[in-house]
C-alpha cells in the first residue's frame, strides 16, 4: 500500500472510531430515539431517557456545536452581505446532524468494523459477520446500485445483498445499544438519592497542625 494510500486509511479508520465511539453521539442517538419511541421503552425505562436527554443537551460539548453552528451560520451570511442575527441551532438540529454524521460514518465502515463498535457500546449479537462479509462497505455497494432511475438492488451479487442486509443488522443494534445505554431504569433514581445524599457526606476536617516539641 502506497504512503498516501495508508495515511488516506488511517485518517478513515480514526474518524471512524472516534465517531461511533463518541459517548456524546451514542447518548445523543440512544435518548432521541427513545423519547421519539417512548412504547418501545416502557415509562420507567422512559423516566431515565428523559433524564439522559436532558443531560446530552445541556452538556458543555453539545452547547459547543450550537456554538459553532451558529458561528458557522454567522459567517456564511456575511459572506453573502445578509444583514441580521441567525438562529440559534435546536436540540432537534444538532442531534439531527449527529443522525447523520454517524449514518455517513456507519457507511463507510467495513461490516467487520461497525461489528466491532456494535459490541464495544453493548449491542448483545449472538452472531458473527461471516469473513467473505467483512470487508464489504454499505457505502460502496449503495452506490454500485444506483441507476439513473434510483437504486436497483440486482445490480449486486447474492453476497453484496446479503452485505447491505447484514449492515442493516448491524446499524439498528449499534441504535438498540445507544437506548439501552441511556434507558436505565435507575438513572434517575440515583440522580435524585444522590441529590440528597451528597447534603449529608461530611467533608473532611483539616488536619491541626503538630505542634512542635
Amino acid at each position: 500500500m502506497a504512503e498516501n494510500d495508508k495515511k488516506a486509511e488511517h485518517g478513515r479508520e480514526t474518524v471512524i472510531k472516534n465517531t461511533l465511539e463518541s459517548q456524546l453521539f451514542k447518548d445523543t442517538i440512544g435518548s432521541n430515539f427513545g423519547k421519539s419511541n417512548p412504547q418501545l421503552i416502557g415509562g420507567w425505562g422512559a423516566s431515565g431517557v428523559g433524564y439522559a436527554y436532558q443531560k446530552v443537551t445541556g452538556s458543555e460539548e453539545f452547547n459547543k456545536i450550537r456554538q459553532d453552528g451558529y458561528q458557522a451560520k454567522m459567517a456564511e451570511m456575511a459572506k453573502y452581505g445578509v444583514y441580521g442575527e441567525a438562529s440559534m441551532p435546536s436540540n432537534g438540529d444538532i442531534s439531527l446532524g449527529v443522525y447523520k454524521q454517524i449514518e455517513a460514518v456507519q457507511q463507510e465502515a467495513t461490516l467487520g468494523e461497525l461489528e466491532k463498535y456494535c459490541l464495544s457500546a453493548g449491542a448483545k449479537l449472538d452472531f458473527n459477520v461471516p469473513k467473505e462479509l467483512s470487508k464489504m462497505k454499505a457505502g460502496s455497494l449503495i452506490q454500485k446500485a444506483m441507476t439513473e432511475k434510483g437504486f436497483n438492488i440486482n445490480k449486486l451479487s447474492n453476497a453484496e445483498k446479503d452485505a447491505l442486509g447484514m449492515y442493516t443488522v448491524l446499524k439498528e443494534s449499534f441504535t438498540r445499544a445507544c437506548v439501552l445505554g441511556v434507558a436505565d431504569f435507575y438513572l434517575e433514581l440515583n440522580a435524585q438519592g444522590k441529590e440528597i445524599a451528597e447534603k449529608y457526606t461530611k467533608k473532611p476536617e483539616e488536619k491541626k497542625p503538630e505542634k512542635k516539641k
